[in-house]
């Protein structure tokens, strides 16, 4: 499993733009912290990003706030650029920061890490990358493949019972940027498993009802040239293989094309979910699902084009974080509110056991666990409400069926896969993606 955590970040420097700067300078102040303030530090970025940012910022405000009582926002720092990530950490550190909340890979890609050695006797949070072999710091991972099914599934719920709706037969379809098996791949696995579980709920009368799938749809399938797996890793039908803007705009066009006529399409591709957009923006019957954030916020130039978002759950990631960190952790009530939040948010973690397997975290009996040292892994969500046409009551209903647990199971045994052979060819097979419906089939049909 190791062995795959490093994939994944090998292929997040791919991703990063060509133009990095990496930190340079191996000294840094590694005295002692001397205060308690929780800070965030962003890649560059401003909080108010609608994006990784802004969600670690909301996080931490939240937690301030809610579970330990203080009137105040947390502390922040935006470096203008990369570069000066690791001063950053050293000016939090000097204005009294004891926790750093950092959002994004370009911290332990640019940022190298080095946040966890300035903090020394405090903690660092990192969003979206594993904790290093750092005792101070807690690396956050997240599972997309959940994330995409929801989105997926709602999308699918949402249109059975849209007004006006009128297409029997949904026709779903997903691209990369580049391969990667357990950050991009994984979204698209999830997302069309999604068609086959839909298809078999339709046929039970109880579990259609159960997860309030309505009669306007009756079907689910895949376009045309995405029937087949991909044939490589760099395989045109699935990736651009780029994370640049404007690379989206071929595939999109394709994929949305007479032939294919996808009416749901979502791009794992950074930026190219706007060239999708663009695409589809005149088109009748033709949605878009986005991907790590809420996507409507960032693009409400496309009002009622964005059907909902593969989310990460960054702020609950934060906030939960926050509360099994060793500053905050034993003061009194933070553990029993934590647990609160977690349940209220249907939160969700898995962690590597001693034999490098994953299981599921019981939130509530390690309540008062501390996570530096380790790498949690999170369960996805899909965006409600808001401008996103997926109800927050919609979704509620479809994850009391196909709760966080049921979707742990499922990809669990899908990183096992991906641990066996990480190749395009076999994470996007058909055996892979049946597997990954089949698993949650079993559960769900099993406990009606």
């Amino acid at each position: 499993m190791k062995k795959l955590l490093s994939s994944l970040m090998a292929a997040v420097v791919v991703a990063s733009s060509a133009s990095t700067v990496v930190a340079c300078g191996g000294g840094v102040n590694t005295d002692p912290i001397t205060g308690e303030k929780i800070w965030l530090v962003t890649d560059a970025g401003k909080v108010n990003d609608k994006s990784f940012n802004q969600s670690g910022f909301e996080g931490g405000n939240h937690f301030n706030k809610e579970i330990l009582g203080k009137n105040e926002e947390i502390g922040k720092t935006e470096p203008n650029d990369l570069a000066e990530l690791v001063s950053a950490y050293e000016n939090a550190k000097f204005d009294g920061a004891g926790t750093l909340i950092l959002p994004g890979f370009h911290h332990a890609v640019e940022g190298e890490n080095k946040a966890a050695d300035i903090m020394n006797g405090g903690t660092t949070i990192i969003l979206d990358s594993d904790h290093a072999g750092k005792d101070n710091q807690i690396g956050i991972m997240f599972r997309g493949d959940v994330s995409g099914f929801y989105a997926a599934m709602s999308s699918l719920i949402t249109l059975s019972n849209k007004d006006g709706w009128d297409q029997k037969e949904v026709k779903v379809a997903t691209f990369g940027g580049s391969h990667n098996a357990g950050a991009v791949d994984n979204f698209m696995v999830g997302y069309l498993a999604a068609i086959e579980v839909f298809n078999e709920a339709v046929k039970d009368a109880n579990l259609k009802a159960n997860l309030g799938i309505g009669d306007n749809v009756t079907s689910a399938t895949r376009v045309k040239s995405q029937i087949a797996a991909p044939t490589s890793d760099s395989d045109t039908k699935w990736f651009t293989n780029s994370f640049n803007a404007g690379d989206g705009k071929t595939i999109s066009e394709t994929l949305t094309n007479k032939e294919n006529d996808a009416n749901l399409l979502m791009a794992v591709a950074g930026p190219q979910t706007k060239d999708s957009l663009d695409v589809i923006k005149t088109m009748d019957n033709k949605f878009v699902i986005g991907v790590d954030t809420d996507q409507s916020t960032m693009y409400s130039d496309y009002d009622g084009k964005i059907i909902t978002s593969a989310e990460k759950a960054l702020v609950d990631a934060t906030v939960i974080s926050l509360g099994h960190s060793k500053l905050y952790n034993e003061i009194e009530g933070v553990q029993d509110k934590t647990v609160s939040y977690a349940t209220e948010k249907a939160a969700s973690f898995t962690v590597e056991n001693e034999n490098g397997e994953f299981e599921a975290y019981d939130l509530a009996a390690k309540k008062a666990e501390l996570w530096e040292g380790k790498t949690m892994w999170m369960g996805g969500k899909a965006s409600v409400d808001g401008k996103n046409l997926v109800t927050g009551d919609l979704y509620n209903k479809m994850i009391s069926t196909i709760t966080g647990s049921v979707m742990e199971t499922a990809s669990i045994e899908l990183f096992k896969t991906i641990a066996k052979d990480g190749s395009a060819i076999n994470v996007l097979s058909n055996a892979t993606i049946s597997a990954y419906a089949d698993s949650i089939l079993d559960d769900i049909l099993t406990s009606e």
